[in-house]
């Protein structure tokens, strides 16, 4: 579980087995950051993600996230855009009712697993399957080849996935050529996208509070001020 002061910010864990009173602690010392300790060009975010959440920037999207705020001395925690899920005056015990208005809100939620990894497969004018990662809704390089049977797809899958993680992948046509396909052959073919995900088990990291969010890779937030999103989202 991670509380954040919003995205690309800072944040901090929370341990899975901490009180209600340590969460709202944390969400409220965040919340009281002021900006100038992590307006740094991304460092101090990706020191978090990296260091306190152990996953690359890219990688922090929490299976579920939340966001906190005070208006007009009422805090809100909401899951979405639209609206706070619940409310709840400022009061002296504030540290232990927002962490347990923080939980409720987020227990009522079912997880959001993000996608990882995620590959196309086409099928090309030869009879052979080409293999790409795809980032952003593209595919790019590398690019693998692969017979029609079950064992030379599933080296190619198992090869491209990972490669849509990082951070520089070559060019679609590149790739191809690298790999001696004529981009032409795959004209008119039918392609198949494969997404990787991670839901949460016991025993893996998964939560995030940005105010809070969960996580299945490790990542989460919290977020206050203006229109914080929860965590990037971890929390939970």
């Amino acid at each position: 579980m991670f509380v954040t002061r919003g995205r690309f910010t800072t944040g901090v864990a929370v341990a899975d087995d901490a009180s209600c009173a340590q969460l709202g602690d944390a969400i409220l010392q965040l919340y009281s950051l002021a900006s100038e300790a992590y307006r740094d060009e991304g460092v101090s975010w990706r020191s978090f993600c990296e260091d306190v959440a152990g996953v690359p920037v890219q990688r922090y999207r929490p299976e579920k996230s939340a966001r906190v705020f005070l208006s007009d001395g009422t805090w809100h925690a909401a899951v979405d855009p639209f609206g706070p899920e619940a409310e709840m005056p400022s009061a002296a015990d504030i540290a232990h009712e927002l962490g347990a208005m923080v939980r409720r809100v987020l227990d009522a939620v079912p997880p959001r697993w993000p996608t990882i990894h995620q590959a196309a497969i086409v099928t090309s004018a030869v009879g052979r399957l080409i293999v790409m990662p795809v980032v952003r809704g593209f595919s790019v390089g590398p690019a693998y080849t692969a017979d029609p049977d079950a064992g030379s797809l599933l080296a190619a899958v198992r090869a491209a996935l990972p490669a849509s993680e990082r951070g520089e992948n070559p060019g679609y046509a590149e790739a191809l050529a690298a790999a001696g396909v004529d981009w032409r052959l795959l004209d008119g073919g039918a392609t198949v996208h494969l997404e990787s995900c991670r839901p949460a088990t016991s025993g893996s990291p998964a939560r995030a509070v940005p105010a809070t969010g969960r996580s299945p890779g490790r990542p989460g937030w919290a977020a206050p001020t203006t229109w914080p999103r929860c965590a990037p989202q971890r929390c939970g």
